[in-house]
């Protein structure tokens, strides 16, 4: 190969995932919503092998999603996923990649009858006919041990769940999923099998309360409206206390929500300890309020989707980046840079309760860089911290050549069907020149614009596109490297000028299943 004069690389990377969808006639979008809505996850429509709400195995992308079936977010406190005595769905034989049982009751009852040696006519086997032939019969124990054996239990909320075999779900009940068999099941995210999962919510409404009460949201039961204990009172910050004690208790800051603090204690932030049934004690507004899930926006540099209003900044630039957050709990932010192949990095705690959690950062290298900030819910007991995350992109600047690698298609984790051509579009990448000198910018004959300030201040000006009229007198390379460091990895090289079609725009498909990784480099040739 020719040897390339003066060539520069910069380096851009995306994501997208790949999920191979087996069967044509039920191929739809996978559901997407937030993991505390997540009851289990599907590796698709129908004909499915099931997985936990939190599985990492590619390709399980059909979510069944709480708010989806009733309409509304479930935000009792706590983690919904853990399991109690009211609230199990159905069993799976493993954690991912499994077949499904109905869970029920009677399979413990049957286990009690395979004891008695009369088990068929026992009156205290009545309802234990787990196949529903009219009898409790060996077969029915056998049914019993299996779906025991089932060991990973789906739970989820408040849930009341139960299989309706040749009916549908009745009254206050909405359909989660249907099975193929009363063990060993297949899946469905629609009713086509015939044995449908049925479950009914107290929070979402279906359960309504007599004057004079509530609903507490934990339990699903009905209790008066203080929600407080006989000779206790509804404090004004949500507490139920002895009447003589709610103006008077104090914070002991040893990390537990004990009676007699309120909210007004860092010790209750986000617990529901100090808050009657169903609400926590918001860390924001520090009083008993509805569960609310993290929130972010990054409002500095500002967020904008056309790259021509991005943020531009020198190298050595004092960067400010701000956000703006709320929940529940307090909250830590994790602010990435988006350096590749460094560990810069900088996480803030308490920042609803003590700190902004904004900061600032110098770049010392020019590329294009996409920024994140993570905010993470923080003294979660038992459960699983709840996340959120917004991004922004900003271009940084040095004197001379800069290169600017930018893909503008796919985008970032799009799920693609298996066989179908993805479009890879690159034509936003550009190459800029910068001096401090602006009269050498305004002698170049191009518009030029301002970089930053001070002594810092770069005027610079984007050299045409090798496909414009005007004349170029550089190639602009593009180096594509699909899944590097795995047994396919597999590389495209070419320039703009000559290549178009094959490196800047262009279709390349994909036939094996999981997460594709996409890296492209740029490069600067004077010719």
């Amino acid at each position: 190969m020719k040897k390339k004069r003066g060539l520069v690389l910069a380096l851009g990377i995306l994501t997208f995932l790949l999920i191979l969808l087996i069967n044509i006639n039920f191929i739809s979008a996978a559901n997407s919503c937030d993991d505390s809505q997540v009851i289990l996850r599907l590796s698709s429509a129908v004909n499915s092998h099931g997985a936990v709400w939190n599985s990492s195995a590619s390709g399980y992308t059909t979510e069944i999603c709480y708010n989806e079936i009733f309409g509304k977010n479930y935000s009792v406190s706590g983690n919904p996923h853990l399991c109690n005595e009211r609230n199990f769905v159905l069993k799976l034989n493993d954690f991912k990649n499994a077949h499904a049982t109905g869970y029920s009751p009677n399979s413990t009852i049957v286990q009690s009858c395979a004891l008695l040696s009369n088990y068929s006519s026992d009156v205290r086997c009545v309802g234990a006919d787990i196949n529903s032939d009219g009898r409790v019969s060996a077969v029915d124990v056998q049914l019993a041990f299996q779906r025991e054996s089932y060991s990973v239990n789906v739970c989820y909320g408040d849930l009341k769940c139960r299989v309706v075999s040749g009916g549908a779900c009745s009254g206050n009940e909405e359909l989660i999923v249907s099975l193929s068999g009363s063990i060993n099941s297949h899946l469905a995210s629609n009713n086509i099998y015939a044995f449908d999962l049925c479950c009914s919510s107290a929070f979402a409404g279906g359960v309504s309360c007599p004057p004079g009460t509530i609903l507490n949201q934990t339990t699903g039961q009905c209790q008066p409206v203080s929600g407080c204990e006989e000779g206790e009172t509804l404090c004004a910050d949500g507490v139920c206390r002895a009447p003589e004690l709610c103006e008077d208790f104090k914070c002991d800051y040893d990390g537990i929500c004990e009676v007699g603090e309120g909210c007004q204690c860092s010790d209750c932030y986000g617990l529901q300890d100090s808050c009657i049934p169903g609400l926590v004690c918001d860390a924001d507004l520090q009083s008993c309020q509805e569960y609310k899930a993290p929130e972010i926006e990054i409002v500095k540099p500002v967020k904008r989707d056309n790259i021509n209003e991005w943020e531009k900044y020198s190298i050595n630039d004092t960067i400010n980046f701000e956000q703006v957050s709320s929940a529940s709990r307090d909250l830590s932010i994790r602010w990435d840079f988006g350096a590749v192949g460094t560990s810069d990095v900088k996480t803030f705690y308490n920042c609803l309760t003590g700190n902004n959690c904004n900061t600032t950062y110098s770049y010392s290298q020019q590329a294009h860089y996409t920024i994140t900030a993570t905010a993470t819910e923080q003294n979660v007991s038992g459960g699983v911290p709840q996340r959120a995350m917004d991004f922004t992109d900003i271009l940084v600047y040095k004197e001379g050549i800069n290169l600017f690698a930018i893909i503008s298609n796919p985008e970032y984790g799009e799920v693609i069907p298996q066989g179908v051509p993805v479009y890879f579009n690159a034509n936003q990448s550009f190459v800029a020149n910068c001096t401090k000198n602006e009269t050498q910018a305004q002698s170049s004959g191009f518009a030029y614009y301002n970089v930053s300030s001070g002594v810092n201040r770069l005027h610079c000006y984007d050299l045409p596109k090798p496909n414009t009229n005007q004349n170029v007198s550089y190639n602009f390379w593009f180096e594509w490297t699909f899944d590097p460091g795995k047994p396919y990895e597999t590389q495209l090289l070419g320039k703009w000028n000559g290549n178009y079609s094959r490196v800047v725009e262009f279709n390349r498909t994909f036939l094996t299943e999981g997460e594709h990784f996409a890296a492209l480099r740029v490069g600067y040739e004077a010719i």
